[in-house]
């Protein structure tokens, strides 16, 4: 700031001096002139770099301030540890026309909320592949869509996957698998909206046929049924000790039960409870 107010006024005293040369013919006035003008430059200068130099002294102590505060700005913030999830409430889940993969009638049912486009929902699958080989006949694993405002192709590929299971043969499974599999095939939704019809033809679905049952406003409603299912219960309860649901996917019920963690062994834990009533 300070060099920009001395380039101003040097140039300023420059034109000057021109101005002046050009009215005095009188080499000696002329002379004395530019003696004074210089000495005012000069004057200037020095009161510039005095008030620079408080400027810096202003700056520096706003910015001990700004560090410093009060004593308590430079204390790591309190965090609020979030209560856990009440391990025995019961939540009543309907299973309605969702997805699901396992044995239809097995004892114990796990509800997944998912989204095509987290990272998280795909990480789980390998989950769910453990707990459905542990317990073949006992677990079932229910799907249900719940599509982040975030993520905008979500929805879209939620009902790309309903659609593929109207062609039968597993198509939901296919479609999901293909989508969360090991080379992270999702993450592709973000520059193509589509890719379900390319990889529905390369698993051998009919994609004239998967274009058409896209089209059908019952695919948008179970979507739209399973989502506030989920918004439903995140006001189910709240305790002194226990919170209440979160809405955050990947959200899993056993049975209605939430489990206390995202592991095998959490899992295995509420499972073999069910499994004993």
């Amino acid at each position: 700031m300070k060099f920009n107010k001395i380039l101003f006024l040097l140039s300023f005293v420059g034109i000057t001096n021109i101005a002046i040369a050009g009215f005095f013919n009188d080499d000696e006035a002329q002379d004395k002139e530019i003696k004074d003008l210089k000495d005012k430059q000069a004057n200037v200068e020095k009161k510039l770099n005095q008030l620079d130099r408080k400027l810096d002294q202003v700056l520096k102590a706003i910015s001990k301030i700004n560090t410093a505060g009060t004593g308590t700005k430079n204390k790591p913030k309190q965090q609020n540890k979030r209560k856990p999830a009440d391990p025995n409430y019961v939540h009543k889940i309907d299973q309605g026309n969702s997805m699901f993969m396992g044995n239809p009638n097995a004892k114990v049912t796990i509800t997944e909320f998912f989204d095509f486009q987290w990272p998280y929902c795909a990480k789980s699958v390998s989950l769910i592949e453990q707990i459905l080989e542990k317990y073949p006949n006992d677990v079932k694993v229910v799907f249900k869509n719940f599509p982040l405002g975030s993520h905008k192709q979500a929805r879209k590929a939620g009902k790309y996957a309903l659609a593929a299971d109207r062609q039968g043969d597993n198509g939901f499974k296919k479609m999901f698998m293909a989508l969360f599999d090991d080379k992270d095939t999702w993450r592709g939704l973000r520059s193509d909206e589509d890719l379900p019809l390319k990889l529905a033809a390369e698993l051998g679905m009919n994609v004239d046929q998967l274009k058409r049952d896209m089209q059908d406003p019952a695919l948008d409603a179970q979507i739209d049924q399973e989502y506030n299912q989920l918004k439903s219960l995140g006001n189910a309860y709240e305790t002194e000790n226990f919170a209440g649901v979160r809405l955050a996917v990947p959200k899993f019920f056993i049975n209605g039960r939430e489990p206390v963690g995202r592991s095998f062994d959490a899992f295995s834990k509420v499972i073999e409870e069910e499994l004993k009533k």
